[in-house]
């Protein structure tokens, strides 16, 4: 079963209200428009989104749809031979990799250091957080979804559901009566965070219950 763990339904709402309507808008902080190759299914994806509502970054999104292979195209290939999204461009700036994005953005344009703090103890925590997301927490989720969703697995596997509620006690364990994942405040540890734990519950329907809900609480207040 899998441990009682955020509850945090809201998430892929607001998430989607942060993608604009348009593909092009104007950025706040820079004279060319941050280019972000995005897939609203995504949890990097959304935490990138995110991230630049939080510190007022306007993105130009484009759609990249990984089914139909447009991430396998030349012109992507060129730009990020990794070819993986989130990626962006930042006047001819090109980065993938969602944490390594949410950095850069908050290093670049945000007016403080409030969501990745530069005390060298605290951003410490707010890094391991955002490792064990990449390395632990989402990783288990794709060992668990992406063999039915795209291997051919007719079921999910017992053991890798294991391994996945294992992730989610380590996270509790994390939270205990904390109100954020790495401190006292919001931090981008919370924004990859809560993107992942929305896609297993919507994803899954794995998660039902919470035992911190002050968590995702505060989460929606931003």
């Amino acid at each position: 079963m899998i441990a009682q763990a955020l509850k945090i339904h809201f998430t892929v709402e607001v998430s989607r209200s942060l993608v604009p309507a348009q593909s092009s808008v104007k950025l706040t902080f820079s004279n060319m428009p941050i280019d972000l190759y995005h897939m609203e299914a995504s949890a990097p994806c959304r935490a990138v989104v995110m991230t630049a509502k939080m510190i007022g970054v306007e993105l130009n999104i484009k759609m990249t749809n990984l089914m139909a292979g447009d991430h396998m195209k030349p012109e992507f290939l060129a730009i990020n031979p990794q070819h993986n999204i989130p990626t962006i461009g930042d006047d001819g700036f090109y980065l993938n990799e969602s944490k390594a994005i949410s950095a850069y953005l908050i290093n670049r344009y945000a007016k403080d250091d409030t969501l990745y703090p530069k005390d060298p103890k605290f951003r410490a925590l707010v890094d391991q957080r955002l490792y064990f997301d990449m390395g632990v927490l989402y990783r288990r989720f794709g060992e668990l979804y992406y063999p039915v969703m795209m291997g051919g697995a007719t079921k999910l596997s017992d053991a890798a559901k294991k391994e996945l509620s294992a992730a989610i006690d380590f996270l509790e364990g994390f939270l205990g009566s904390n109100k954020y994942a790495a401190g006292d405040h919001l931090t981008i540890a919370d924004i990859a965070l809560v993107s992942t734990v929305s896609t297993i519950e919507v994803k899954l329907l794995l998660i039902n219950t919470i035992s911190i809900q002050h968590f995702s609480t505060n989460l929606f207040c931003f």
